[in-house]
């Protein structure tokens, strides 16, 4: 599925790697990835970053935390059984691969998410993991799958590692947070679109998925009486009736999205319609105050800036349609109308 407009849309990702090609999703392409689905929760994130291709100068530390913690548990994985290295030089690699990616940030990170704090982690997660004795192919550690799914569109599900053990199939994702370890915490993946179209992904492409495995990471690093609290893992299934309902998710809300992005104008604003429930999720969205404020502000030159000028051209010719965005009056009834008095 080809929309009118092509151009190059990219994960959300703040350093380009020169040693690989880094798969990406173009919704104007019809491809979308599981974080995609989090859009849908306030489609103008959606509208200004996937669409209007607008990107913030500031760094947003749990994106850049998660992926350069990332970074060292894939090396970790994907060097445990060398037999070429010790261990000690593969907690070497799992913590030198997070400072690199972490360096090329060049950010100081908060008081939870920092250098010093993912230095500390990965070297007590590499101590935890050593003697980990399910099977796994070192291709499957981060490993890219492309998925055609029911509405024609592509799917494009980077999982973290495959693992078998006495024959049953599992997917793990690894999640990196400042919550605690605990049952509500893990409660939320029980009915986890994200986590659902992982479960899809496996099946369409080894024809079977028997669990997927949440590996959380908290941080900072906790004092020694409480590492149990630090890194857990915890199973998940799926229903029939759970993945159908995921799969009619998926298609409704890009079905919706893609229907978007061939609107214009006000037309267009109103369809990606801002969502203030949504406004402190993860600490507060980076376009709150372009939504406060509008497209022309003068910290859209300062705090923001677009991929490229033909996207820039859109996202103007929008907010000129529609310079003051109009909320309907409520109709009131007129027996509610107070009558002036005689």
């Amino acid at each position: 599925m080809i929309l009118d407009m092509s151009g190059e849309a990219t994960l959300q990702t703040y350093d380009k790697k020169a040693e690989e090609k880094i798969e990406r999703t173009d919704p104007y392409k019809g491809e979308f990835s599981p974080s995609s689905l989090s859009y849908s929760q306030c489609l103008r994130k959606f509208l200004f970053e996937k669409v209007y291709k607008l990107k913030s100068n500031h760094p947003q530390y749990p994106l850049i935390y998660g992926v350069a913690i990332h970074e060292g548990v894939e090396f970790f994985y994907k060097n445990l059984r060398s037999e070429t290295l010790t261990f000690n030089e593969v907690k070497a690699g799992c913590i030198q691969a997070f400072v690199k990616r972490w360096a090329s940030y060049k950010v100081r990170g908060d008081d939870k998410r920092n250098l010093d704090a993912g230095i500390l982690i990965l070297d007590k997660y590499c101590d935890t993991y050593r003697h980990e004795d399910v099977l796994f192919e070192t291709v499957d550690v981060e490993g890219a799958q492309w998925v055609q799914m029911p509405n024609g569109t592509m799917l494009l599900c980077k999982l973290d590692r495959l693992t078998v053990c006495d024959n049953m199939m599992s997917v793990i994702d690894t999640k990196s947070t400042t919550a605690y370890l605990n049952d509500r915490f893990f409660r939320q993946f029980q009915q986890h679109i994200s986590t659902s179209l992982y479960w899809h992904a496996m099946e369409y492409v080894y024809g079977k998925c028997d669990s997927i495995m949440i590996d959380a990471i908290r941080t900072p690093l906790l004092g020694p009486t409480s590492q149990s609290d630090q890194f857990m893992r915890r199973s998940f299934q799926r229903t029939d009736l759970q993945m159908e309902e995921a799969l009619r998710t998926y298609c409704k809300k890009t079905d919706y999205m893609i229907e978007g992005m061939q609107k214009r104008g006000k037309e267009r604003l109103d369809h990606f319609y801002c969502d203030q429930n949504r406004c402190d999720d993860y600490s507060g969205c980076p376009f709150a105050g372009v939504c406060m404020h509008g497209i022309d502000h003068p910290m859209i030159g300062t705090d923001f800036k677009f991929e490229n000028k033909e996207f820039e051209t859109i996202a103007r010719e929008d907010f000129s349609d529609n310079k003051v965005l109009h909320v309907q009056k409520w109709y009131v009834p007129s027996k509610h109308v107070p009558k002036d008095d005689k």
